[in-house]
């Protein structure tokens, strides 16, 4: 989109902050309204701009920059979930499925993305969900993490469709405290890549004959395909 051009702008301000209508921004840019903190803005980076031209993404866009922090709260005088104490009082936690949102962020298109490079980002409430709604079938919810991913529940479900695989690199222990049952309708359930017979056999084909040559990674990753 063509830069804007550029209109006499008119604006009310004092020593602390000031109010332009019709500004022309720095990059070229029209803004319809400009809000700005002159007193402690650190070289024009406190400020609040209703864009009116740009490329896609900018026309109509509201861009806030804070040196500071950027703080919401929200929801002070909303009902929450009915209270579900039983007969004797005892407090129980609300029934959340009965909330209405008290911030509500939607993306019409494209992402929504939280960035905290040098932070953490944390997720804190009574309950969390994670959906992902992709096209034919196409929901990933992908966790990727250059440490350790932990999990910790009462209580642990993973309940897939189709098939299920888990892969590690090293060593992968299963262990229970009280008792282990693994079930299948067909297949092994207990295999030594390096002893069973029929794994010697489908990695002969790929070591010429010699299973020795490979460890038991080695054998999983060329006769599963990993």
């Amino acid at each position: 989109m063509k830069k804007c051009t550029p209109q006499r702008p008119i604006g009310k301000g004092a020593t602390g902050g000031e109010i332009v209508f019709d500004k022309l921004m720095d990059d070229g840019e029209c803004s319809s309204v400009f809000i700005n903190n002159r007193a402690k803005s650190g070289k024009g980076k406190h400020y609040i701009s209703l864009y009116k031209t740009g490329d896609d993404h900018l026309a109509g866009a509201t861009v806030m920059r804070s040196p500071g922090g950027l703080y919401a709260r929200a929801g002070d005088s909303i009902k929450s979930g009915e209270d579900n104490s039983d007969d004797k009082g005892n407090a129980q936690a609300p029934d959340i499925a009965e909330n209405v949102p008290a911030i509500f962020f939607e993306a019409v298109t494209n992402d929504l993305v939280l960035h905290a490079p040098l932070g953490k980002i944390r997720i804190i409430a009574q309950q969390v969900e994670l959906v992902a709604s992709g096209p034919s079938g196409a929901g990933n919810i992908i966790l990727s993490a250059n440490g350790n991913l932990v999990s910790k529940a009462n209580e642990t479900k993973i309940v897939s469709q189709g098939g299920g695989l888990f892969y590690a690199h090293e060593r992968l222990d299963v262990v229970a405290g009280t008792k282990l049952n693994m079930f299948g309708g067909q297949g092994e359930t207990q295999v030594n890549l390096n002893s069973n017979s029929i794994i010697k056999t489908l990695a002969s084909f790929f070591s010429n004959g010699d299973v020795g040559k490979l460890s038991g990674m080695e054998l999983a990753s060329k006769i599963f395909g990993l």
